[in-house]
This record gives C-alpha cells, sequence and structure tokens, in this order.
C-alpha cells in the first residue's frame, strides 16, 4: 500500500492524466479486476497455486501485487501519468526479460525516481526444484513484488501465474512441465535500492539408494531393451548388494511383490505429487505393504532379483505418474552445482558507463553463448542496473537493456572530450528529440562529454548537470 509520504509526494507533482488500457476493466459487483500484470490479464480471485510449496502472503484473496495494484486504482493513481506508467512497467519487464539459468545471482539496483521492473527467464525441467530468494538491504527502502509466471506453450495464449514469494522473498515451487518460467520483479511507487537475487534449481526428491548419486547411474531412462521391442523406462543405479534402498518422499507402501522382470519390487505412491515410485530388483524387503514412510526410510536392499539374475546388483528406478512413466532423471539429480559469486563492480550500480573497446556485445543473458541483442560502438553510454558474475547488467539510455562482460567497460567520470558550444542547447533526460529538458546550456559554454548514444552525447554541464545534447558536427 502507499504510505502517506508517498501520497503527499503524488498529489505535489504535476501529474498528466491519461486513460488505463482496454484491457483494465473492473467490476466491483462481481469483485474481480483484470489487471495488466506483465502481458497478463489476472483474474485476481482465481490464481492457481497448485506447484507452491513454500506459503504465500495474500491480502483477501489477492497476491501483494494484486492487492497494490487496487490500491492505486481506489485512490485513482491509475489514471496518472506516473501510475499508468507502474503498469507499463510490468508489461515490458514480461517481454523484454533476459535470459539466465540456475545457478544464479545477480546484485541490482532499482532507482526510486524511476518506474521500473525487471524479468528473468528460465528453462526448468518438471521434477527440478526451483528456488528464488531475493534480498533487500534494510537500509534501503525498496519494497519489492516478486512474482513467477509460466509461459504459455502455445502461441497467442497468457502466461500463467504459478506463485508469489513470501514474507521472506522466497519462492520454491515444483514445476509441472518442461517449460520457461518467469520471475517478475517490481518495486512500489517511489520505492528502491539495491537487492540480491538468487536463483537455484535441484532435485525434487531424494536419491533412491543410500550413499550414492547420479554418478552411479549407468542405464538412462529410453535405452533400447529386448531388441529395441521396448525402451527403458527407468534408471539403473549400480551399488553393492545389500546397499539400503530408501523412500525418495513421504508416502506409503502401495504394493510389495515378487515379478519375473522386476524380481522384489516395492511401489510406493506420493499423494501430493499424484506419483508411484516403482523400486525394482531388490534383494530383501525391509517394508510392509500399507505402512507409511518419511523421505530417507529404508524400504529394502540392493539386489539382483527378476530379470536381472545375471547382472551385478543395482536398482532399477521408475517414476509413475497416472500409470504413464516419466524420466526419473530430473526429480532425483542430486549433484548441486554452486551458485556463483558476483565479480562485477556493484559500486558501479545506478551510475553511468560506457564501451571503452571498439565494439561490445549487448547480450540477452550472462553467458559466451547468449544471443547478442546490438552491437554497442565505443563510447556508448550505459546505465549500470545490476552486475552477474563478470557481466553487468545494462540499460541504454533508450532503455534497452541486456548484458555486457565487464572488461569492456569503463568508468565515464573522466571526459571522453571537451565542447564549445556556439549556440544554446536544450539538456535533455534523455537522448531523445521529444524527451523532457532538464535544464539549458547557453551559447559559447563548455561541457564535458562522458558518453554517446545515435544523435545525442551525454554532457555535464558547467553548473554540473548531467543530461543529453544533440551532438554538433
Amino acid at each position: 500500500m502507499l504510505s502517506d509520504g508517498q501520497r503527499k509526494i503524488l498529489n505535489a507533482m504535476d501529474l498528466q492524466e491519461c486513460s488505463m488500457p482496454e484491457m483494465t476493466q473492473k467490476s466491483t459487483s462481481s469483485i474481480k479486476y483484470y489487471i495488466s500484470c506483465g502481458c497478463l490479464l489476472l483474474l485476481l480471485n482465481g490464481c492457481s497455486k497448485e506447484q507452491i510449496l513454500q506459503g504465500e502472503d495474500s491480502v483477501g484473496g489477492l497476491t501483494p501485487r494484486q492487492a497494490y495494484a487496487v490500491s492505486l486504482e481506489e485512490a485513482n493513481l491509475d489514471e496518472t501519468a506516473l501510475g499508468q506508467a507502474w503498469f507499463e512497467a510490468g508489461e515490458q519487464a514480461m517481454s523484454r526479460a533476459v535470459f539466465v539459468q540456475p545457478p544464479f545471482r545477480e546484485v541490482g539496483y532499482m532507482d526510486p525516481k524511476e518506474v521500473t521492473a525487471r524479468g528473468y527467464r528460465i528453462q526448468l525441467q518438471q521434477g527440478q526444484r526451483l528456488s528464488v530468494k531475493v534480498t533487500v538491504p534494510s537500509s534501503d527502502s525498496l519494497n519489492i513484488f516478486i512474482d513467477l509466471y509460466e509461459l504459455p506453450e502455445v502461441v497467442g495464449e497468457p502466461p500463467r501465474h504459478v506463485a508469489t514469494a513470501d514474507s521472506s522473498n522466497a519462492i520454491l515451487v515444483e514445476p509441472r512441465k518442461d517449460l520457461t518460467y518467469l520471475i517478475c520483479l517490481q518495486p512500489e511507487l517511489l520505492r528502491g535500492g539495491k537487492y540480491r537475487i538468487d536463483i537455484e534449481s535441484g532435485a525434487s526428491l531424494g536419491f533412491p539408494v543410500a550413499g550414492r548419486n547420479t554418478k552411479d547411474i549407468f542405464s538412462f531412462w529410453g535405452a533400447s531393451r529386448d531388441g529395441g521391442r521396448r525402451t527403458h523406462e527407468g534408471v539403473d543405479i549400480f551399488a553393492q548388494k545389500g546397499t539400503p534402498v530408501v523412500a525418495i518422499s513421504d508416502g506409503y507402501v502401495s504394493r510389495v511383490e515378487e515379478t519375473r522382470i522386476g524380481g522384489k519390487v516395492i511401489w510406493v505412491r506420493d499423494a501430493i505429487r499424484n506419483q508411484a515410485y516403482y523400486y525394482a530388483h531388490l534383494d530383501e524387503f525391509l517394508t510392509v505393504q500399507g505402512a507409511r514412510v518419511n523421505k530417507g526410510d529404508t524400504l529394502g536392499t540392493v539386489g539382483n532379483t527378476g530379470n536381472a539374475i545375471n547382472t551385478p546388483s543395482h536398482l532399477h528406478f521408475g517414476i509413475y505418474h497416472i500409470r504413464r512413466p516419466r524420466d526419473p532423471l530430473p526429480f532425483i539429480h542430486n549433484v548441486a552445482e554452486r551458485i556463483p559469486s558476483v565479480a562485477a563492480d556493484t559500486s558501479q550500480l545506478g551510475h553511468w558507463v560506457r564501451v571503452t573497446s571498439r565494439m561490445a556485445s549487448l547480450k540477452n543473458g550472462p553467458y559466451n553463448e547468449s544471443e547478442v541483442i546490438e552491437n554497442l560502438p565505443r563510447h556508448t553510454a550505459l546505465l549500470v542496473v545490476g552486475g552477474s558474475s563478470d557481466w553487468y547488467y545494462v540499460q541504454l539510455p533508450n532503455e534497452k537493456h541486456g548484458f555486457v562482460r565487464t572488461r569492456y567497460i569503463e568508468e565515464a567520470d573522466a571526459p571522453i572530450r571537451k565542447m564549445q558550444l556556439a549556440s544554446g542547447q536544450s539538456l535533455k533526460y534523455r537522448p531523445s528529440y521529444s524527451a523532457v529538458s532538464i535544464d539549458s546550456v547557453g551559447p559559447n559554454s563548455q561541457v564535458t562529454v562522458f558518453g554517446e548514444f545515435q544523435d545525442f552525447v551525454g554532457v555535464r554541464s558547467p553548473n554540473g548537470r548531467t543530461g543529453w545534447i544533440v551532438a554538433m558536427d
């Protein structure tokens, strides 16, 4: 909600009024609000929570961001230019989201004088567990909304809201499909400061053989069986005979039996995930049918019974959902990757920098293989809004953004050159002919140039103001 101080600031500002987009509709009689939320029309009283493992805060059934959007409408701030910009920032965060992959860490900055939002796209497999954690220094005024969306498989369909961060600014979910997901960060109006976002993924379940990991799997999902007449519907985990086989989640033992192919087998039912886990070729049973088990409980021991009688001892492990097999590997892959540290100079957050090399690539992710958005010539001015590994997350003066290697960037404090203006010019907030003028520079004034962008140069005027003027031939 807006504080009294924020309301006073807004009331004191001369804001241009404008109407909301047609997509924003309100029907108070049915208590349904359709509010633009990052290219997504959300039915506020009908968001799915089926994937949420960690509780979310809500106000009257709404997520915190939705409740805040309603408060803007109730205060008629959605009819102001500033309120309109807040809704548009959410849409742009979706459409301009950068691509990252867990494990990922970024230290970022949101200027309280700007209306902004950030979007991060990640590709996840069913069976993984996604963890998102945003940390905000207590000294900063940043009050931030954190939401997770599932991007549609069918072109033209809207994204689907999956989860909202809890009171500790954390999200913990298990994706229900192999899809691209989007994390959206957006602060309240007139709030800003530094933040750190950590994105990690890993196995959603335990490992079925005690003391082993995925390095002990030597036969994977889909491998040919019986001369190609069938495929392997699981993974084979090799271990010494007698090694404990354990429950990978809480559940109950639905079957304990001996079959021709599987030998001694155990089925465990996971009601929360609506899945069944199949343990085969056991040497002995150490549980009974109907038993309730907790994650890590011993069910039996590794063996080579059934059609594995002539092979080394191993556990055949499978996962079934509504009797359909699933590749178990993403569910149990437990080799953790260390989250990379931030080597970029975070003291540059919120400051202008410039390209120091002849050409630098602006990319849509902080990786060598990331797609190139644009090639930036030397002296291009950039605003640093984040740092990840040895990449700067930067914003161009036209608000296009992406990642640039730190080694191609230098501080913009030292002037490139000095410029004598024969005639006076308007000092503009942005390098655009239609941008707002924040000051004027008189004729015969000398300015220092700190960066360039298209037809404009970034300068510091004689009175110390920073802005943009038209480049002189």
